[in-house]
């Protein structure tokens, strides 16, 4: 089963709270064609038991050795692999990539950390933690902590971009791993691409809500697995907090549905908002947006029609484009044609 960041987190903490002696390995750095981003967690135990992945393949193994004795000496260490190495084939690292790996115990200290960055993320707060690589200190800033931080331009720009990286400052070199909160996505409508769409959405890691208020639609057995809401949008707004960890995808094609969901999402700077319908029916949509004093700025953020223009025409093909649209923006990526443009 995949498991998320947090989730990679919280296993490092319950081991360690339950008695078990743990180490942390991260990639802080990568080169190429790496299979895994920098930032990427394997949690291993005194016993070789691990959670997450560093690679993807057989440095695992060698990753999990050093983890052994980081539990066994307490000294935390750095390995690199690449190209060179008898097992980049079988890791994904033969096309010239190389990836360096910092691991560390958890300590006491360690822990207060975890628990912390633990909390942060139940509560939907980014953060950053700064771990100094040559000694192995680290410290947490939160997302409310930027401004007053010495480092805060630097922070602020790897939350921006979710992406975490090694950076110097003054004369030390520091990995920041950027941590935020779990992404949601809202689809408004309970409707047939919405049946599709969930289930893709999950696989690509979001936490996935359907609220439509007509009960014949929004069912558990349409959506299995899936947070279902039968109520009107504009209610569960009131008690449920949107942010920018928050896609909203609109697709029921009743106004009274869809209109207060895009004014949440606007208001809330959700980083994705996109709203199913032909051109004919997005205009008459902006015009009752316009009627609510909602600027073309604003406006302008809508995706509509909803989802990248690949000409699908069923409903999963729909949903494909829909959750490839939305990882575009989550990412920040230009398109391929937009490049060329």
């Amino acid at each position: 089963m995949l498991v998320s960041d947090a989730e990679i987190l919280q296993t490092a903490l319950d081991w360690h709270t339950r008695g078990r002696k743990v180490a942390i390995a991260t990639v802080i750095e990568t080169w190429g064609s790496a299979p895994r981003p920098v930032g990427s967690q394997l949690v291993v135990d005194a016993d070789g038991h691990f959670v997450g992945s560093v690679s993807g393949g057989c440095v695992e193994a060698d990753v999990i050795a050093d983890a052994l004795d980081v539990i066994a000496d307490g000294q935390p260490c750095m390995r690199e692999f690449g190209v060179s190495d008898e097992t980049a084939w079988r890791a994904g690292l033969s096309c010239g990539g190389r990836i360096k790996i910092f691991v560390a115990r958890v300590d006491l200290i360690h822990a207060r950390a975890l628990s912390e960055l633990c909390a942060l993320e139940r509560a939907r707060h980014a953060s950053v933690l700064v771990t100094d690589i040559a000694t192995g200190a680290l410290r947490i800033v939160s997302d409310s902590e930027l401004e007053q931080d010495p480092l805060g331009i630097q922070l602020r720009a790897h939350l921006s971009r979710g992406k975490s990286g090694l950076v110097e400052a003054t004369g030390r070199s520091l990995f920041l791993r950027v941590n935020v909160p779990r992404l949601r996505m809202i689809v408004l409508g309970a409707v047939h691409i919405a049946q599709a769409l969930a289930p893709i959405a999950k696989l690509a890691g979001y936490d996935v809500t359907v609220i439509d208020p007509r009960s014949a639609f929004a069912t558990q057995e349409r959506f299995a697995g899936v947070n279902v809401i039968v109520e009107w949008p504009e209610r569960v707004f009131v008690d449920q907090r949107l942010d920018r960890y928050t896609a909203m995808v609109v697709l029921s094609h009743v106004p009274a549905i869809d209109d207060p969901g895009i004014t949440a999402a606007l208001a809330a700077d959700c980083f994705y908002i996109g709203a199913l319908g032909s051109r004919k029916t997005n205009a008459a949509r902006l015009d009752r947006l316009r009627g609510q004093n909602i600027s073309e700025a604003a406006l302008a953020r809508i995706h509509a029609p909803i989802g990248l223009d690949i000409g699908a025409a069923s409903a999963g093909e729909i949903a494909i484009a829909i959750i490839a649209e939305v990882i575009a923006s989550k990412r920040q990526k230009p398109l391929r044609f937009e490049e060329a443009a």
